[in-house]
């Protein structure tokens, strides 16, 4: 049965099985192929491809933009996104299918099917298995995957960008070396710092290659594949704010956040957009985490950061209701996976330690472990083989069992605990969701043009995006501005035939306004 079940294994179907499991969980985690984005990002990314779709960079600014601010977002004199512009560019696809989520989850299954064969490649069928479950049921996976977060994008960019360079780096093919600068390039406009923490390791790795087989005109031809994904972003820049640099990204912290900037100190600048409550309250959960930020906590940072790698990816997950101690097993397996570890899976670990080393200069909470992302399959590969290697050892001391035996046996005693986190993981996903689909639903309900004024409230999470845009405003039925009082008169002056409701988050009740 073991043999059976280890061709069956090799077999290139199994990747596609294994893409598919992946994408069916994550659909269910969701809940839906359109989950509604819960944080802020979320919801500025997907903002970004809802413009993007309709051929332009920017949207038109709001009128009194006041009531329309969105975290992370300019709503005047443009309406766009702060973020670069890579990972909204791959979602464009989804928003024309009129499921804009349809573009992680695919990405999402082809992200495991790299995870599982590349492991497969290099550590054998039963490590590669291992690879991918650890991979995929680690407590921060489950918990933050199923999203509309750049780390969706950026992970399968890296593990495919170690892909192409392990087979160029064994048959040296000039098609690979290109590629491979196409998606390095791909990497800088979706997530800058983490293809940074790529470009260091692979660098030096392509460099030697190339002095070695005399590639130079190959890498000048890679360099110059590359320069048009790179002058995506340039155009971008001068299509949001009108300059190449200082960036969007960069220039929304001056105009909305100045403390929210990287680095060691705390900008005390005031912003030149008043706060509205979603800032505020943003600036009162994060504020304090810059101001301990500083370099002489920095060996603690970098320890708090570790431990909360450790508990997202090995332990109890440090989330609500995601509880698995029985995972602390495995740093053993990772510690003897160390020794005895193909290069290639080296330097992805190497490449997640640039990553971490990189991401010590933003303020950050250390359980807020998405940052590291990238890095995880590389983890989980080390975590497996040292599985793999304990397995074989306890194999030859017991006489009988094969070590895929003992591998199987293992599996089979963590189904129960697995089984328990899926569940939580998917209750987790509906609860932070659930005002936000509660606001869905009360919109759905009402007929007509109207305008829903959210009103803030101590049930508001400060994390929690209500007040959304859309690219037309003019087109878009419902509008979804704050709660201002007696302001709110101003607003609905000038969208004559609409109807205004007030949204409570706290209660979810949504009641009709009697406003001229």
């Amino acid at each position: 049965m073991i043999d059976r079940l280890e061709r069956s294994l090799t077999r290139r179907e199994a990747v596609v099985v294994v893409a598919l499991l992946t994408a069916a969980l994550h659909w269910w985690l969701a809940g839906s192929l359109s989950p509604i984005p819960w944080v802020y990002d979320e919801a500025a990314y997907l903002l970004q491809a809802k413009i993007f779709a309709t051929g332009h960079w920017t949207a038109a600014g709001r009128p009194l933009p006041e009531f329309f601010e969105q975290l992370h977002v300019f709503v005047t004199p443009k309406l766009a996104p702060k973020y670069p512009p890579g990972h909204a560019l791959l979602l464009v696809p989804g928003v024309w299918l009129g499921h804009p989520w349809l573009m992680p989850l695919l990405f999402n299954g082809l992200t495991a099917a790299l995870v599982f064969g590349f492991a497969r490649s290099l550590l054998g069928v039963w490590p590669g298995l291992l690879t991918w479950v650890i991979w995929v049921t680690a407590p921060a996976e489950l918990y933050l995957r199923p999203s509309y977060m750049s780390q969706v994008s950026s992970t399968l960019i890296w593990l495919t960008a170690w892909w192409l360079l392990e087979r160029w780096r064994q048959g040296g093919q000039r098609r690979d070396l290109v590629m491979l600068a196409i998606a390095a390039g791909l990497a800088v406009i979706v997530r800058p710092i983490t293809a940074f923490a790529f470009l260091i390791p692979a660098g030096l790795v392509v460099l030697r290659g190339v002095m070695a087989r005399r590639q130079w005109p190959v890498l000048g031809a890679a360099c110059v594949a590359a320069l048009p994904v790179l002058g995506i972003a340039v155009w971008w820049s001068i299509a949001s704010g009108g300059r190449p640099y200082p960036t969007p990204y960069s220039e929304y912290s001056r105009v909305y956040t100045p403390w929210n900037m990287p680095g060691f100190a705390v900008d005390s600048t005031p912003p030149e957009r008043a706060e509205i409550p979603a800032v505020r309250r943003f600036r009162e959960e994060w504020r304090p985490i810059h101001e301990r930020h500083t370099l002489e906590r920095l060996p603690a940072i970098a320890a708090e950061r570790l431990a909360g790698i450790g508990v997202t990816f090995f332990g109890d997950g440090g989330f609500p209701g995601v509880r698995t101690p029985v995972r602390w097993i495995l740093v053993l397996a990772f510690v003897a996976g160390l020794i005895g570890l193909p290069r290639p899976i080296g330097l992805a670990l190497l490449s997640g330690g640039v990553l971490f080393v990189s991401m010590l200069w933003l303020a950050s909470r250390p359980l807020w472990t998405i940052y590291y992302f990238e890095a995880f399959p590389a983890l989980a590969a080390a975590t497996a083989w040292g599985a793999w290697r304990l397995a074989r050892r306890a194999a030859g001391l017991l006489g009988r069992p094969s070590p895929a035996a003992l591998v199987l046996g293992g599996l089979a005693l963590a189904v129960p605990g697995t089984v328990d986190r899926l569940i939580r993981a998917r209750q987790q996903q509906i609860d932070l969701r659930e005002t936000a689909t509660m606001l869905a639903t009360r919109i759905d309900s009402i007929e007509g043009q109207a305008v829903v004024f959210v009103a803030p409230g101590p049930a508001h999470r400060p994390y929690e995006s209500y007040v959304v845009n859309e690219p037309d405003l003019g087109t878009t039925r419902v509008w979804i501005a704050h709660d201002r009082g007696a302001d709110n008169v101003r607003l609905m002056a000038i969208a004559p035939g609409r109807l205004g409701y007030r949204f409570d988050p706290g209660t979810g009740g949504l009641t009709r306004l009697d406003l001229p």
